[in-house]
């Protein structure tokens, strides 16, 4: 387009005398950009000889591009929360300007962390729209469920597809989210006092009790040690 691509030349008239240069120039500037845009073309046309013919009255001027501009989604790291849902927005950045803008596919995936109990899948079909600004950021939000439960830190990626405009490279493709767990859990045993009898064994039993709930559970050494008591002869030690 005239303008904005390329200044027009106004009608002009070439001469070629006799005896003289075979050839002649005529100069249409190029207007530069940093706009990643499909090749574009434009012609110089003849008309209206004063002697002679036209034997080919346009002249295809095509301009290369020779801009590139790519995408990049961040990661995202927080905790879950206890209860309802905390929202993991993930941010794609646009480097470099594309004519005519483009969109881009977004999915989740699995990594520790499952869909459906620790955060909710991105909808099949979702795509960012970008406009095609430079340093245009488009934002891609995924629910993490809260829960009281404590696990290790869960993960899960955010990967983009492929661009509308395939010229428009990814950078980074895979957006990391992390979980990282904000509850506790502890375990405390009890005393225990009772008489010893007078024959026979009294069973003495002990309670460890647990507060707060722990993913996969988990597994404890006990032992006993003498006090007063000796093992053996007071009672038996715990294997």
């Amino acid at each position: 387009t005239a303008g904005s691509d390329y200044t027009a030349v106004p009608l002009t008239t070439v001469n070629f005398t006799a005896g003289g240069a075979l050839t002649s120039t005529v100069n249409v500037p190029i207007l530069g950009d940093t706009v990643l845009e499909p090749n574009e073309t434009f012609t110089l046309g003849l008309t209206n000889p004063t002697n002679g013919t036209i034997a080919d009255a346009s002249g295809t001027g095509t301009i290369n591009n020779d801009d590139a501009a790519s995408i990049a989604i961040g990661d995202r790291t927080l905790a879950e929360g206890n209860a309802g849902n905390t929202a993991f927005q993930f941010t794609v950045t646009l480097t470099g300007a594309v004519q005519g803008g483009f969109t881009v596919p977004v999915s989740s995936a699995n990594g520790t962390a499952t869909s459906g109990s620790d955060y909710t899948a991105i909808a099949g079909g979702t795509v960012l729209t970008f406009a095609g600004t430079a340093g245009e950021t488009q934002t891609v939000t995924v629910q993490v469920t809260g829960d009281t439960v404590l696990e290790a830190n869960e993960t899960f990626t955010v990967a983009l597809g492929t661009p509308s405009n395939a010229a428009v490279t990814v950078s980074d493709n895979s957006g990391l989210g992390t979980i990282t767990n904000d509850d506790a859990a502890s375990i405390a045993i009890g005393d225990r006092t009772l008489a010893e009898g007078n024959a026979g064994n009294t069973a003495f039993q002990f309670t460890l009790t647990l507060t707060g709930a722990v993913q996969g559970g988990f597994t404890v050494p006990v032992s006993s040690a003498n006090g007063t008591a000796t093992a053996g002869s007071d009672y038996t030690a715990i294997a």
